[in-house]
Formats: structure tokens, sequence, C-alpha cells
């Protein structure tokens, strides 16, 4: 069972990551365009942005949140590269200039030293009354009386987009693979996921395979980046994010082109790679969490439906009797299932231990509809019996100390963005590919 559900994992991911495409649908994180329009959500905040890359280490942004009763908009700046700024300034050709003003935001946490994260209040009509000119800049005055100047025309254009409230916009942008750890602090899952990088052996000893995954830690930021000796063009970043009830591990991953642009998993169809990078999230699961199995395996493709029946673990689930292989399931607690892939059903299971029964409508030849009800067979964390601190410190030649997770990312690509900026930020941005599969 547990070789199955690391299989299932890996094509799950692989599912997840090709079901994106355009503006206003699922959005791949970063590394395909330098101006991105989306809307997100961060626990009860919908934000709608439009984000604008100057370099690879610097990014401007345009919020529009809504939260309860609340209702405002935010320019972001967040970045390395640029000395510390004073003043920020919006000019036109045609003499339309306004200064933006610094909002009272506190400072944000978990965030490297050296970067900058400024924001400012916006007034829409300030921006509605530039939205067509021509050579709009935003000037970044830095306090040694340098400037910096961005061409925005583009950025710009999205104000009317920007301008809509997200409250009952679909959420296009977030995570690539959120996984939820209740309970757990940060340090005990990045531990654990770091040991669980590498294969294990005998005496707990990372097992090598053409080469291992090199990682890099940096613990301000709460992030990890890696990859593999042997396929170093495929790049994964991890981001943890603790919250008062648990810790999520929220993970992007890309790989390169030989023209050294980096592409999403949507493009990539290496399966046994794919497979590599889930198993270190359920590895760390399993060792951690408590664990579901309902006992049912689907047939076909992750993408395959309607969901049929495969094979029935009896002994262990009683209760399946009279489900069958070739039967269909076309309801799960009476949510019909008719545009419901198979890979969105194994999800629910695997990660099922919050409902501990499944309703389940199915339907055959020869019997027609009837009803049968999955129970959850929760299984204790196979703990590895390790100090992973430890013996992540003692294998130091896994670690990279002088290389950050940076190193980790393409280009284009927000490491480390705060949404909701006068709301908590203890709170992650939720994946448009696994929410409605969590709630």
């Amino acid at each position: 069972m547990k070789y199955r559900v690391l299989c299932l994992m890996a094509m799950i991911f692989f599912i997840l990551f090709s079901i994106c495409s355009a503006a206003k649908e699922i959005n791949p994180r970063g590394g395909g365009a330098r101006l991105i329009c989306a809307v997100a959500q961060q626990g009860d905040a919908k934000i709608n942005f439009v984000r604008y890359f100057r370099g690879n280490d610097m990014y401007i942004e345009l919020q529009h949140v809504t939260r309860g009763a609340d209702d405002y908009a935010v320019f972001h700046i967040q970045g390395d590269g640029i000395k510390d700024f004073d003043k920020v300034e919006i000019k036109t050709a045609t003499g339309h200039n306004f200064i933006l003003q610094q909002s009272d935001v506190k400072p944000a946490v978990h965030l490297p030293e050296n970067y900058v994260d400024k924001w400012y209040n916006v007034n829409f009509d300030d921006w509605e009354n530039i939205k067509s000119d021509k050579k709009i800049v935003c000037v970044i005055h830095r306090k040694d009386g340098k400037t910096y100047e961005i061409k925005i025309d583009s950025f710009v254009s999205y104000v009317d987009a920007i301008r809509k409230s997200a409250k009952d916009l679909p959420v296009t942008y977030g995570p690539e693979y959120s996984v939820f750890f209740p309970g757990k602090k940060y340090k005990e899952v990045k531990d654990a996921f770091a040991y669980h990088i590498n294969e294990r052996g005998g005496h707990n000893q990372a097992i090598a395979f053409n080469g291992y995954w090199r990682y890099a830690v940096d613990e301000n930021s709460r992030t990890i980046g890696f990859s593999y000796d042997y396929t170093p063009q495929h790049l994964s970043y991890v981001k943890f994010v603790e919250t008062p009830a648990g810790t999520w591990l929220n993970l992007d991953h890309w790989t390169c082109r030989n023209d050294g642009t980096f592409y999403s998993y949507e493009e990539w169809f290496d399966r046994t790679a794919i497979e590599d990078v889930t198993r270190k999230v359920y590895e760390t699961y399993l060792a951690l969490e408590p664990w579901g199995d309902y006992g049912i395996q689907l047939k076909g493709s992750p993408l395959k439906s309607p969901l049929v029946v495969d094979e029935v673990d009896l002994k262990l689930h009683p209760e399946l009797t009279g489900l069958k292989s070739g039967d269909q399931i076309i309801a799960v607690n009476g949510k019909d299932t008719k545009d419901f892939c198979r890979y969105e059903m194994d999800y629910l299971m695997d990660y099922g231990k919050a409902y501990p029964d499944l309703k389940l409508t199915v339907t055959n030849k020869k019997q027609g509809v009837f009803e049968i009800t999955a129970k959850a067979r929760i299984g204790e964390p196979l703990v590895d019996k390790v100090d992973y601190e430890a013996i992540n410190k003692k294998e130091d030649y896994l670690w990279y100390k002088k290389r950050t997770p940076l190193a980790y990312i393409p280009d284009w690509y927000a490491p480390y963005e705060i949404f909701d900026p006068y709301g908590p930020q203890d709170v992650s941005l939720v994946s448009p590919r696994t929410m409605s599969l969590n709630e």
C-alpha cells in the first residue's frame, strides 16, 4: 500500500501541474513571465494583483485586497539588488506624475536581511488617470541621490483588472504543491524534510543513485532549495509557513531548457523524477503524521474520468463488501464526480484522515446504483526514531552552507512574497490545485 501511494503521489504531482494555463486560469509560479496578473488567497483575504519584475532580483506589485469588510489597495516593492530608498514616484511623458505615500505596514518577518520589502498606499484614481499615457515609469529615489527607473506601461494596463474586487473571483495563483502538517512546528517539519531529501539505507545513511540530492537552507526565510547531482537542471524550492495550527510545506519545481529558460511541471513528463521529488514530501508526512487508508484503488491514469474501481482491500476493510473491480463511483458524500479526475479522488483518500467516513454512490450494470461507506483506517506515523537535526548536521557534504535556496529558483519568481499586508503573516497562500480537495 505504501508503494502504491508513493507512486500515486508522483502521478498526482504531474497532473496537478498539467492543468494550468493562461491568465485567470491557474498560473505557474514563476520562471516563465516577468509580468503576471492573478488572484491569490491567504486565509480570509483574497488578493487581485499584477506583478512585474525589474530583473530577477526585484519586483513591483499592485494589490487589491479584500478581507471581510476591509477593502484596500497597496503598492509593493520587494527584492534584492537595490539600496535603501526614501521616495517612489510615478511619472509619464504627459506630466501626470504623483508620489506614492508609504503605508504603515509592519516590517516583514522571515526575510533575508538584505531584502527590501516596502508598501505604499494606492489611490486608484491616480492610476486610472495615467493608464492611457505612454512612457510610464516608476522612479525609485535612493537616499544617496541616485534613481532607478522601471518602465511600467504594460503593468499599468492592468489597472482596470486589478480595480475589481477579488471577493468573487476564482483563485488562480498559489503554491504548486501544498501539504499541511497539523500540530507540527516549522523546525520539526524542516528537519524531517531535509533528512528525507535523500533515500536512506542501513544505519540511516543517505543513498546515492548516480549522485546525491544537495540542498541549501535559509533559517531566516524558512526555505530549502534542492536539486540532484545527476540532473542539476531540475530545481525545487520549499517554503515552510508555521501557523498556530501547524505547518504548511509549499513546494514549487522547475526544469531548465537548453536555452537557459525555466518551465514548471505542466511541460515536464519525466515521471521518474516527479516521483523522486514528491516522495520526499510524502516520506516526511508518513514519519510525522497519522495517515489514512480507505482500501480502494482506482483504474487508469490520474486524469481518468469517470472513477472506476480497480482493487478493493476487503481484508482490512470488510465494510467495502459488495464493492468490486469495474464499479463506477458517481458521487462522494453527495458530490457528483462527473468532472472528478482520478487524481482528485486518490488525493482525497490518501489525505482523508480528517474524513473518517466517505459515503460513496456507486453503479454497475448488474446492481444499478447503490451506496457504500468507506472508512479510513488510520495508520500511526512511521517514526524514523532518529535525531534528524543531528544527522543533517553530520551530513554536511549534502548541505551547501555557502549557497542559499535562491540558487534553486528561476528568474521572475517571488520567493518571499507577502500578501495581505495588514493581516497576519503566519497564514499560507492556498494552492488553487489542491484547495478544493483540502476543504
